[in-house]
């Protein structure tokens, strides 16, 4: 359960491309397969792209992220998908949807894949006119949750995606800022598992400057090394934040990065790490 968590103090509306899927590069760490699938988003862009499993694993997280400058780009939605495979489970891979604004770069995006069979459950998320949705997703059970996202139209900015320790257990809670005049509504998933002895790590509360960009990667414990899911937890005001990056460390992965731009106000955020044993 998250109450076991080991918290460590360590320190709207663009050009839309067809989705992009590739064969990435697999690196393999302690029985998990990190994919990165590296791809190109040109200006003023938005394009969602898939990062794919392996045969015979599933997807336990993903993310994405990019080297653009501060504030050049942002990711609305970031969440599990089902392939053209016999079932109906989001157990495929993983879909990250960037935009950008007045620059091109290349995008990593990335899926963690293991041959264990995780859990996935979702909730409604909705929205009113420029506000903010922000529910749990419970696991159920004794589950442990690994990772989770949303879902939804670009309107809908993902803030904040993080393990979460609800009334019910495990949870994974998912944040939106609706930046639109309208009520919008999307889909969050958490990822859950009863297989793996999932602990978690944080970075500590992290500030962000008016109109700057801050940074945090909390690392795993030794008996738990590897970086299997993660993410951020924002606040600030309603419109102001963007989630840049939410993805492994790329040279480790024992490490969980999050990124998170301020348009004026600033604010402050935390990124958690799912970690887990070699499996």
């Amino acid at each position: 359960m998250f109450l076991r968590a080991l918290l460590l103090s360590a320190c709207s509306c663009l050009l839309v491309a067809p989705l992009e899927i590739a064969n990435g590069e697999v690196t393999k760490r302690g029985g998990f397969s990190y994919v990165r699938e590296e791809r190109a988003i040109g200006l003023l862009a938005t394009k969602t792209f898939a990062a794919k499993c392996p045969g015979r694993t599933r997807v336990l997280a993903g993310g994405a992220g990019s080297e653009a400058d501060t504030g050049r780009s942002f990711i609305s939605a970031s969440y599990p998908f089902d392939g053209r495979d016999s079932d109906k489970d989001p157990d495929d891979g993983w879909k990250t949807r960037v935009t950008s604004f007045d620059e091109g770069f290349e995008v990593d995006a990335y899926a963690v894949c293991s041959r264990v069979s995780p859990v996935y459950r979702t909730v409604k998320e909705v929205a009113g006119a420029r506000g903010q949705a922000s529910d749990p997703i419970p696991c159920g059970g004794e589950r442990s949750v690994v990772h989770g996202g949303l879902k939804g139209p670009t309107s809908l900015r993902l803030i904040s995606s993080y393990p979460f320790d609800s009334l019910s257990g495990d949870s994974w809670r998912v944040t939106a800022d609706n930046i639109s005049g309208r009520t919008q509504s999307g889909t969050g998933y958490a990822v859950c598992t009863d297989d793996l002895d999932v602990t978690y790590a944080s970075s500590g509360s992290v500030p962000i400057s008016a109109g700057g960009q801050g940074n945090a990667s909390p690392g795993c414990p030794p008996q738990t090394p590897n970086a299997i899911g993660g993410g951020p937890v924002s606040f600030g005001q309603v419109g102001d934040l963007r989630l840049v990056r939410t993805l492994p460390d790329t040279l480790s992965f024992g490490e969980w990065v999050g990124t998170i731009d301020s348009h004026e106000s600033g604010g402050s955020f935390t990124v958690w790490a799912s970690c887990a044993p070699d499996f």
